[in-house]
């Protein structure tokens, strides 16, 4: 609203759009931080929103909306790594690491335990997912307010799971 429409948004064309689009990723960024890594995330946040865009306007091809989910999830988690490193170096050797799948890395045993938590937090968008796609989960998350008992868990899990001596971002400013 801030930024994309004040551009210019899509009324001035397509490609003009793709473009306002990247770049209100990229001042995204520079607003979480002034750093290298900041600027990366928002700018493929912008790369991967217009992918999406491109891949809608040029192809016949619909994947599945629970291939679309975990697609999704996969390459914003990917990112999350550019948001919440010191240094682009940094990023690389975590990416390295990611990526070897050598059961013996230290990276691994180091964030053994913090794999249970993105579970439940994709078992949570998960469950977000049916709830939007399949009318009878609606019907049952209501009767049940399993909205309200969701979203306390989420906002639970992001303040008791984030580790000893991490502050929440937000408490900088």
């Amino acid at each position: 609203d801030y930024v994309y429409s004040p551009l210019g948004g899509s009324r001035k064309g397509f490609g003009m759009g793709i473009i306002f689009m990247i770049l209100t990723m990229i001042i995204s960024g520079i607003w979480h931080g002034a750093g290298i890594t900041f600027i990366l995330w928002g700018f493929s946040h912008g790369v991967l929103l217009a992918k999406e865009r491109l891949f809608k306007k040029y192809t016949k091809i619909r994947l599945p909306k629970f291939i679309s989910f975990l697609l999704v999830i996969f390459f914003i988690n990917l990112t999350w790594v550019l948001f919440r490193t010191d240094g682009f170096s940094n990023a690389l050797d975590i990416y390295q690491e990611l990526f070897s799948f050598r059961a013996s890395s230290d990276f691994y045993e180091a964030y053994l335990d913090s794999i249970y938590y993105l579970y439940l937090a994709i078992l949570i968008e998960f469950l977000y997912f049916l709830y939007l796609s399949i009318p009878q989960v609606k019907t049952i998350y209501s009767k049940l307010n399993l909205d309200v008992l969701m979203t306390s868990l989420s906002i639970c899990a992001c303040l008791i799971l984030r580790g000893p001596s991490e502050q929440f971002i937000y408490f900088q400013f």
